[in-house]
């Protein structure tokens, strides 16, 4: 699957990728372990777990609790 943005052809492989590190570094910036994060969102730490390493492809209602989380706008997540 290919995902068109801002006139790029983008393999959503990429993306994915994208979205785990942008993941990664909004936790890291907010200081929470990946156990403190499935707590608060109420999920599994192997689930944080494969989000932030792009095993796990998130649909936007679930990106959209890791942004509140980390108070990020949904844009931070996504490639520019």
């Amino acid at each position: 699957m290919q995902l068109l943005h801002k006139g790029f052809v983008m393999s959503s492989n990429s993306s994915q990728l994208h979205i785990a590190h942008k993941l990664r570094e909004a936790r890291y910036s907010i200081n929470l372990s990946q156990d403190e994060v499935a707590l608060k969102l109420k999920r599994t730490q192997s689930y944080v777990s494969r989000c932030e390493t792009g095993n796990r492809r998130l649909d936007v209602l679930e990106l959209e609790e890791f942004a509140k989380l980390y108070k990020k706008p949904l844009s931070f997540f996504l490639p520019s």
